[in-house]
């Protein structure tokens, strides 16, 4: 029997927050029903602010077959005219769209009639479940800000085919969304001779809301229209293009009402079965050759889910196991700091906006989940833990506890470790302003701790104008002396139409250490900021927008005062009409290493050193069968010189066929050395139908002379039922003998196959 448990500190920390969630919420307030504007001279239109309220229709009886032709379409709400975003802002589109939306006590129903002068120029190009890419298909899309926040909000993608891709956009900030959160949804569309028609049902249960003393809920909605043959979006409300990727911008969102919505809890019940086959190469006792060892794999485990309350979802996984995730891209560094890998598992997707804490201009980050479950880029047995996310009252909540197993990692004997997040928000102000607080642990149960403090606030001062200030501090049961704290505090205007900027300056201490994040260096102050201006030509030209663009960044580090590393950036940046763009940029950095570094077989010793790069980037017009990107990079390197060259080719025929190409080539010369690596990267994609797909993914480094293929197949019959079947290998494809006290490694270091099926139960 698993027993879940939070270590002592985490639950302190859970008691000192429950009592801070607990406390009267007089003292803060927050606007409502004030105008939002779209802050912008430029803009000539301001998004629709009127209440929308789509008819409530009970009894309903439609087939989702992508056919709106029930009569009950005649009684719902249309979308009002959609505008042009882009490419030629403000001009009338150049197809006509009908969407249409009404609801019942159970879900939103959602159609489009999708007209086509010339029905052949419909690009689709994906089938697969989570595969759209706005730049190669045509597409319609919903994103509902559920919350009426601001900031967050989930998206709904249906293609010609049918395809479906859900995202949730989790930064108002950046517009920066996540297309790996899945939720229990319907659609289908048809082509017909007018061009092609779509209908949707998204069941209340996989939304998250709280209504209010009335029964009401105010979400945000935005609907648009992407044709990919000329780069063309249309939306509603009229939102201007202002900021990249303007159509999913949740504060830009208009009002829409629903009534006597009945939260919805149902529990999720989904087990899975796991069996296959592995073989792994190891070095034999006498130390002169390698052995094969295969073993048999078979495993269980069990992922709840359950809304205790209409916005508040409780998640708890037992015997974890993500064996049907991709392959991370493999990679190196140019430089003395460690490389950084998205999240891929599905566990981790779902509100993983609240749980974000990062630091400005960085990846750097106080919680990481990759951190659980990964050591190395190799996979730890989770036990299991529990999640709890949504909102209660005026907070948003999020509350997190794993448990790894123990286990042997090569020669090393890893303790079994908890992990705990705790992350409170608190909407204020107006624009997705909020302040908030997180506290993180990690802690080897009997041994060693680390417990993370933090509270941060990201606020509207006046039109485009925001502050973010953050602070932290760890505790560690091996921290040093001292230093041990974090504190940040910026500013920027949050545009990308003319004067855009943003400063930013950063305190690490040499002992702060988050070992739930991510974090590349310490003990340091940072000062970063970036400033341009950015402008649109006019529809008589065939470029859409121009931006030119300066960005210097300084660390100081010990002895106070010491620069450590400064760089200084321009850039100009080109965007064409019809989705092309191109980008030149050229950097000088001075660097200060106090210990020296190692990239592939050479060494970067200790010095100072100044040298000069530039970059040259190109991608292809949109909706194309082909599309291409490349750059070409090159100058000083650390007392040499580096060359840089990326290249990838992409072909989409059609929906049952994918061929993607990715080379990456970097070309050192120091005066200790030389260096020469070329990654590569093959994807093929193919689907029968939108219900079974397959994919293989081939990369090949020669630095270290692996190549490693991944090849899935995936049968999804229905939603929330998975079969899986997965390859990995990792093939030695060097011809060299091994060095003086190894032997060549095998052909085949590690070989797997894995069958994994999943079914969802609701109740």
């Amino acid at each position: 029997m698993v027993e879940l448990r939070l270590v002592p500190a985490t639950l302190r920390v859970i008691g000192l927050l429950a009592i801070f969630f607990l406390l009267p919420t007089d003292g803060f307030s927050q606007e409502q029903g004030g105008d939002v504007s779209a802050h912008s001279a430029a803009a000539t239109t301001e998004p629709e602010r009127r209440l929308l309220a789509p008819p409530r229709i009970e009894r309903v009886e439609v087939e989702i077959d992508g056919r709106p032709d029930e009569p009950i379409w005649a009684k719902a709400w249309t979308v009002p005219d959609l505008h042009q975003l882009a490419p030629n802002e403000g001009a009338p589109p150049s197809e006509s769209t009908k969407i249409q939306i009404f609801y019942d006590s159970e879900a939103i129903y959602v159609s489009a009639r999708v007209h086509e002068t010339d029905p052949s120029a419909i690009v689709d190009r994906d089938f697969e479940r989570n595969g759209y890419h706005r730049s190669r298909q045509d597409g319609i899309g919903i994103i509902l800000d559920t919350n009426g926040d601001g900031r967050t909000a989930f998206g709904f993608i249906v293609t010609p085919s049918g395809a479906r891709t859900d995202v949730a956009v989790v930064d108002d900030r950046r517009v920066n969304w996540n297309a790996d959160w899945n939720a229990f949804w319907d659609a289908e569309a048809v082509r017909n001779a007018t061009g092609w028609s779509m209908e949707m049902r998204i069941p209340f249960s996989s939304l998250r809301f709280q209504p209010n003393a009335n029964g009401e809920v105010q979400m945000g909605l935005i609907a648009w229209r992407y044709l990919a043959r000329n780069d063309e979006i249309n939306v509603f409300p009229a939102i201007p293009d202002n900021w990249g990727n303007s159509a999913y911008k949740p504060d830009q969102a208009a009002p829409i009402d629903f009534h006597g919505i009945e939260p919805h809890s149902p529990l999720y019940i989904k087990p899975y079965l796991l069996g296959g086959l592995t073989r792994e190469s190891r070095l034999n006792d006498a130390g002169d050759g390698y052995v094969g060892e295969g073993s048999r794999v078979h495993d269980l485990g069990l992922d709840l889910k359950y809304n205790l309350t209409s916005n508040l979802v409780l998640d708890v996984t037992v015997n974890t196991d993500f064996a049907q995730v991709e392959a991370d891209d493999v990679n190196f560094s140019l430089d003395r700091f460690s490389l950084f890998f998205p999240e891929k598992r599905d566990f981790f997707q779902e509100r993983s906006d609240l749980f974000q804490f990062g630091f400005p201009g960085s990846r750097d980050r106080l919680f990481h989940s990759r951190n659980i479950g990964i050591r190395e880029g190799h996979p730890i047995p989770i036990l299991g833990g529990a999640r709890l996310t949504g909102s209660h009252g005026d907070w948003n909540v999020g509350l997190l506890s794993m448990q790894t197993a123990s286990t042997t990692f090569g020669e090393r004997e890893l303790p079994s470790e908890n992990f705990g997040v705790v992350r409170l928000q608190r909407p204020v102000l107006e624009h997705g302003s909020y302040v908030g607080g997180m506290v993180t642990s990690r802690a080897e149960l009997g041994s060693s701790h680390n417990l993370v403090y933090a509270l941060d606030a990201d606020l509207h001062l006046a039109g485009d104008l925001f502050t973010d200030v953050m602070v932290a501090q760890s505790i560690d049961s091996e921290e040093g002396a001292g230093g041990n704290a974090m504190g940040s505090v910026g500013i920027q205007r949050r545009i990308d139409r003319g004067l855009f900027f943003g400063s930013s300056v950063r305190y690490v201490g040499p002992d702060f250490r988050p070992a739930t994040g991510f974090l590349q260096r310490s003990g340091y102050v940072r000062w970063g900021a970036r400033g341009g201006y950015a402008w649109f030509p006019g529809s008589e030209s065939r470029v859409r927008r121009l931006s030119l663009a300066y960005r210097p960044e300084a660390f100081w580090g010990r002895p106070a005062g010491y620069l450590e590393t400064s760089s200084h950036s321009f850039s100009w940046d080109v965007g064409f009409r019809d989705g092309s763009a191109a980008e030149v940029e050229v950097s000088q950095t001075r660097e200060s290493l106090d210990q020296g570094f190692r990239v592939g077989d050479v060494v970067i010793p200790a010095g100072r050193y100044r040298f000069t790069e530039g970059a040259l980037g190109y991608s292809s017009p949109t909706g194309r069968a082909v599309h291409a990107s490349g750059e070409l990079s090159g100058g000083g390197y650390f007392g040499g010189d580096r060359i840089g060259l990326s290249l990838e080719v992409g072909w989409s025929p059609g929906t049952y066929l994918s061929v993607g190409t990715q080379n990456v080539l970097n070309r050192i010369r120091v005066p200790d050395g030389k260096y020469d690596v070329v990654l590569s990267r093959l994807r093929v994609g193919t689907a029968v139908s939108r219900n079974l797909t397959a994919s293989a993914y081939v990369q090949h480094n020669s630095s270290d002379h692996t190549l490693a293929p991944n090849v899935r197949i995936r049968y999804n019959p229905r939603e929330g039922s998975d079969l899986y079947l997965v390859y990995n290998e990792q093939v030695n494809t060097s011809l060299l003998p091994g060095q003086a006290f190894l032997p060549r490694l095998p052909r085949s270091q590690g070989r797997s196959f894995q069958v994994k099926y999943t079914y969802t139960f609701v109740h």
